[in-house]
């Protein structure tokens, strides 16, 4: 009765498994909700992006992109990330786009038009134009410093399919190779639609890894008793998991796909101390039922003791503030404690079976090694190696970096992200893999206000002066300054802000005009009362995040305030993000291992 009823759940559970649990990624599953860095992004999201940022590097093998062959090929691929029906069209930035343009002038006259929309350069004095345009403003930005690469930047939306987006993208370079095309690509969006294709790939290891497990389990066992059942109840055991997921809503993050595989290997190694159990006590004359009570009794408090001391190390991480490890602490403490069962489950289906003709109950080349060891003879010894190792791991453990590595540590340093991912820092001084955005925040007009500019611009300086890693801003800026150089004649010492609101308002008008409807929105709103600044870095670790946004913050503190009340607001993007999970985890680390070490010895006491 035991059996049928488990297999009928097993049945039930099962089915949710594979029909209703989801596979994906839900950003704001993944943040401290109530960090100020994930507020800003939840209020200025929408309008300036950052999370999604995706870079595409189109590179010319053959020349520079100032030839009408590669250009011709780089605006097809642009126009198909333009008109992608998830991108953020309004973040779009590329060469061929009708908001990248050129501010020339002279005698009085100011022209701005786009450089290369709707057509591209034909003539000698076309492509002059186009290629003194991008020298001007865009070198290092748009293209890259050697010029032999043309940039795309992209914002995703988060409900886009991310692996199909990969899939898109690699084609478009698949269709642009003979024309000397080669697309590299970085990005959130990528990096998990990279991972998502990989999957396959994933299960496959763990194939490997179950045959193997399978194969060292006959080895020890040398009956299928003892590999069919306890892999067969390790199977139960992660289907009952699996199918809690999905019963509750639960959405599986591709990159926690190992986890039930993580799940079936506890449970199969305690269903393999059960099996030890019941192997040692299946002596000539004894019943496979009485065998089966004997193993269960000796093993039950002491796996008990161990599952429920397993499961509090999950359920700890309802400490830390993130939504999806509090759902996963929950979801993995509850999963664990469902062993106790999953061993009634074993044991009820040995007593259906018949007593296995050939079977081992021990190796004996653990009990040599047992014999000579003797740990039972220099109790001093073993407590005092235990107590040096856990010395030096709480020593160690002050040295533990929190935060990303260069590129993703989630994919091997080789893998084709990480390579374009340092490829594109390399070639692009303008624009960087990470960023961080500075918010802008004030009433009506703020963003036509110079002494706004004025803070936007120092606090840029300062930040690329003091921060090696940082490079040059992107914001309104530099546009203002443009336009105000053209209209003093090209005069270099004219490239600033101006004094006064109207003038700083006729710079943004003429910059903004004869662009597409809602070009602007990636600048600021329809009453002008809030901006942004894009700080580009060689990367996000653990350390350039804490730099960054602490010189950000002080600078911000030290600054007087702005006339009309605005603020800047640190800090969005992916250093935001970064900087509020790195935060998160290093203000309840320390809590979470005390509670860890309470609960296990609380657990040992107890049993």
């Amino acid at each position: 009765m035991i059996a049928g009823s488990m297999v009928l759940l097993t049945a039930f559970l099962g089915y949710m498994s594979f029909s209703q649990l989801s596979l994906k990624v839900v950003l704001e599953a993944m943040l401290p909700v109530h960090h100020p860095n994930v507020e800003l992004m939840a209020k200025f999201g929408a309008q300036f992006g950052g999370a999604n940022t995706t870079l595409i590097m189109v590179e010319n093998t053959e020349g520079t992109v100032y030839n009408e062959k590669f250009m011709t090929a780089y605006k097809r691929v642009a126009d198909e990330i333009f008109f992608h029906p998830s991108v953020q069209r309004h973040l779009v930035q590329a060469l061929t786009l009708r908001k990248t343009k050129a501010i020339v002038g002279s005698a009085g006259r100011i022209d701005i038009n786009a450089i290369a929309w709707p057509d591209l350069p034909r003539t000698e004095t076309e492509w002059a134009n186009f290629q003194a345009a991008v020298k001007a403003q865009y070198r290092g930005l748009l293209v890259s410093n050697d010029e032999k690469a043309g940039m795309i930047i992209a914002d995703f939306k988060d409900e886009t399919d991310y692996a199909t987006l990969v899939t898109f993208i690699e084609g478009l370079g698949a269709q642009e190779a003979a024309n000397g095309i080669k697309v590299h690509m970085v990005g959130r969006p990528i990096l998990l639609g990279t991972i998502y294709n990989d999957l396959g790939a994933t299960l496959l290891l763990v194939a490997i890894s179950l045959v193997f497990s399978g194969l060292i389990l006959y080895v020890y066992f040398r009956s299928w008793m003892g590999v069919l059942i306890p892999m067969l109840t390790a199977g139960v055991g992660t289907l009952w998991g699996t199918g809690a997921m999905a019963l509750v809503g639960y959405n599986l993050d591709p990159l926690l796909i190992i986890l039930p595989v993580f799940v079936f290997a506890i449970v199969l190694s305690h269903c393999v101390q059960f099996m030890s159990r019941v192997f040692e006590r299946l002596q000539p004359g004894v019943a496979m039922g009485d065998a089966v009570v004997g193993g269960l009794a000796q093993v039950f408090v002491p796996s008990l003791t161990a599952i429920v001391a397993a499961a509090g190390g999950f359920f700890v991480l309802v400490m830390i503030g993130v939504p999806s490890l509090q759902a996963l602490g929950i979801i993995c403490g509850a999963w664990l404690l469902a062993i106790a069962p999953a061993l009634i489950f074993t044991a009820s289906l040995l007593c259906l079976m018949p007593r296995p003709r050939r079977f081992r109950a021990r190796t004996t080349w653990v009990e040599t090694v047992w014999k000579y060891a003797r740990f039972d003879r220099y109790p001093r010894v073993v407590i005092a190696v235990t107590v040096a190792c856990l010395a030096v791991g709480v020593f160690g453990a002050r040295f533990v970096v929190i935060g990303d590595a260069v590129g993703s540590p989630i994919l091997w340093p080789d893998a084709r992200y990480n390579q374009d991912n340092a490829l594109i820092n390399e070639r692009f001084a303008g624009v960087g893999t990470d960023t961080m955005m500075v918010y802008v925040e004030g009433p009506d007009e703020t963003m036509i206000q110079p002494a706004t500019y004025a803070a936007i611009e120092e606090l840029s300086r300062y930040l690329w002066q003091h921060e090696p890693k940082a490079r040059h801003a992107l914001s309104m800026v530099p546009m203002v300054q443009a336009v105000n150089q053209v209209l003093y004649e090209g005069d270099p010492s004219y490239a600033i802000v101006p004094e006064t609101v109207d003038e700083v308002a006729f710079n943004v008008y003429l910059f903004s005009s004869k662009g597409e409807p809602g070009d602007f929105k990636a600048y600021t709103d329809e009453t002008w009362k809030i901006g942004n600044i894009i700080v580009s870095l060689d990367d996000k670790t653990g350390t350039t995040v804490k730099s960054v946004t602490s010189l950000a913050r002080d600078f911000i503190a030290s600054m007087p305030a702005l006339p009309n009340g605005a603020k800047l607001l640190v800090a969005g993007g992916q250093v935001g993000i970064a900087e509020a999970v790195n935060t998160e985890i290093e203000t309840t680390k320390d809590a979470v291992l005390i509670a860890i070490v309470l609960f296990i010895a609380g657990c040992i006491f107890l049993a």
